[in-house]
C-alpha cells in the first residue's frame, strides 16, 4: 500500500522539477521524500531522476514510467471516489 504514496511522491517531484518543492507541496520533509524516491528507484531497479543542484529531470526510464504512473494515480483516485460514494449510499 505504501507504493501508491511513492508513486505520488514520484509524480509531484517530476512535475515540480525539484525535490525541495515537491516536499513542500506534499507537506513532508525533504529527507523523507528523497528516501521515498530512492526506495522506489531501488524497487524498480532503475534511476528515475537525474539530480543536480538546480533540481531534477526525468531519465529515459523516468519518462517511460511517468505516463503509466499518471494513469495509475488517476485509476487509484477514481477507485477511492467510487468507494466513498458507495459507502455513503450514492451508488447502489
Amino acid at each position: 500500500m505504501d507504493h501508491i504514496w511513492r508513486l505520488k511522491h514520484f509524480l509531484a517531484t517530476a512535475e515540480l522539477g525539484s525535490i525541495q518543492a515537491a516536499a513542500r507541496h506534499l507537506n513532508i520533509s525533504q529527507p523523507a521524500l528523497s528516501k521515498s524516491l530512492r526506495e522506489l528507484e531501488l524497487h524498480l531497479g532503475a534511476a528515475l531522476f537525474e539530480r543536480s543542484s538546480r533540481g531534477v529531470t526525468l531519465t529515459q526510464a523516468g519518462q517511460a514510467f511517468y505516463t503509466r504512473a499518471r494513469e495509475i494515480e488517476m485509476q487509484w483516485d477514481s477507485a477511492l471516489f467510487d468507494l466513498t460514494a458507495t459507502r455513503n449510499g450514492a451508488r447502489g
